[in-house]
């Protein structure tokens, strides 16, 4: 069994490079069929696997009431409920023990990926279009969207830049890091270039000289309330002027509220600037007043597409959307946790962080050669998670949380052997 689970985790992991066919969720296939056979200890289960099993019970019990349905829905794990396939490997990988080289199978991945990768560079400048896409100005590669394909190579820079960091022997991963750094600018994918810069500044200022102890030592805490009150300032305002131009939900809206076509707004606003507009003016105060209507549950898992809203039961107590008709689409309100928040409220947002604690925590008492690239992965996921819904769309979080899953196990086992040395020492 876990040879197979070896051999499967891998090829799906390998698979991440696209979404073009779902190899990648053939691990979650695995963990899906083998999971209730697995002999777990409930005295000993660690944090991650538990805290993720907590998530998910709590999904599947809003998913229960809001339409019990989608649950064999094929779309439902695609779209709305893609977080049981992207946080899977976290729930199934992290309770097995694996013996395997993980640093090998990780610079392995890499340079895999940024192999292939370059590859479809050359192809792209040669040709001016993707392999599968003749978007201008955004490279594909194998995804279907360009911040997927943005979001992957987010995470495969993250994980290239930690392996340079920890390797002596660094030529061929520093030429590969410099090909995916150009690939990630290639996709044009705003959300995807931040969080990578975001994540190298979290990990490279604590080690600046010049910084005062105190500030390194609480670059991570300093970080949080950057942007706790960074988004408290500008959701008072996006939020006061969504209220006041109508609470917009849709393109359509505009229409009919001032008589212009879409096509015209965009013109006036400008093409990438009408998707910011769109995320801070129309989702993102969307789904704050969604959490408003239910802080403490939200408005039911799944239902921020689903529209037009039809939201029943008590106003800023609790309210469940019973809209005419369910979807299951890429409409999201582009910021991870305002979307957790608008459709499962303040205790889904609990059990995200304490989640995510719990995992960071987990990964920084690994070693230092496996902790510095998934450090670096982790923050890259979280940061591109506060522009798009990024942290469970499994093109961007499935790279992550299958080597996460896999580090996890790998790093049980050697404290069992090691555990086992020292019990034999001790007799002997």
């Amino acid at each position: 069994m876990k040879k197979a689970a070896i051999l499967i985790a891998v090829l799906s992991l390998f698979g991440t490079i696209t979404n073009l066919i779902p190899l990648s969720a053939t691990i979650v296939l695995y963990i899906f069929i083998v999971l209730p056979f697995l002999p777990i200890d409930l005295n000993k289960i660690p944090l991650v696997p538990f805290y993720t099993g907590t998530l998910f019970t709590y999904f599947l019990l809003w998913t229960l009431i809001y339409d019990p349905l989608s649950l064999v829905d094929y779309n439902f794990y695609r779209r709305d409920g893609n977080v049981f396939i992207s946080f899977m490997p976290l729930l199934g990988l992290s309770l097995l023990r694996l013996n395997f080289n993980f640093s090998k199978l990780l610079k392995r991945f890499v340079y895999f990926a940024s192999t292939i990768n370059f590859l479809l560079m050359f192809y792209y400048h040669f040709l001016g279009m993707s392999l599968f896409h003749s978007t201008p100005m955004a490279n594909h590669f194998l995804f279907i969207a360009h911040n997927a394909a943005g979001g992957f190579m987010a995470i495969l820079v993250a994980l290239n830049l930690g392996l340079v960091i920890t390797n002596h022997r660094r030529k061929l991963l520093i030429l590969f890091l410099v090909i995916n750094i150009l690939g990630l600018v290639s996709t044009d994918s705003r959300g995807s270039i931040l969080g990578v810069l975001l994540s190298a500044l979290i990990f490279f200022l604590p080690r600046l000289k010049v910084l005062p102890g105190m500030i390194k030592r609480q670059m991570v805490p300093l970080f949080i309330l950057f942007i706790l009150i960074s988004h408290t300032v500008f959701l008072s305002f996006s939020y006061r002027a969504w209220t006041e131009i109508g609470k917009p939900i849709a393109f359509g809206d505009f229409r009919e509220n001032y008589g212009e076509s879409v096509e015209s707004l965009n013109q006036q606003i400008g093409g990438r600037a009408w998707t910011v507009y769109l995320r801070g003016f129309i989702r993102w105060p969307q789904a704050l007043d969604n959490f408003f209507s239910s802080p403490l549950v939200g408005t039911g898992f799944g239902s921020f597409n689903d529209r037009p809203y039809r939201l029943v039961g008590i106003k800023n107590v609790f309210q469940i959307n019973r809209a005419d008709n369910i979807f299951h689409n890429s409409s999201h309100a582009h910021h991870t946790f305002l979307h957790v928040m608008s459709e499962t409220g303040l205790l889904g947002l609990l059990l995200i962080v304490i989640l995510l604690k719990k995992l960071y925590k987990t990964i920084i008492l690994l070693p230092t050669n496996i902790r510095y690239p998934l450090v670096l992965a982790f923050w890259t996921l979280v940061n591109m998670s506060f522009t798009e819904h990024r942290l469970f769309t499994p093109s961007n979080a499935l790279p992550f949380t299958i080597i996460v899953g896999l580090a996890i196990a790998n790093n049980r086992y050697s404290r069992q052997m090691r555990s086992r040395e020292i019990s034999r020492s001790d007799i002997m």
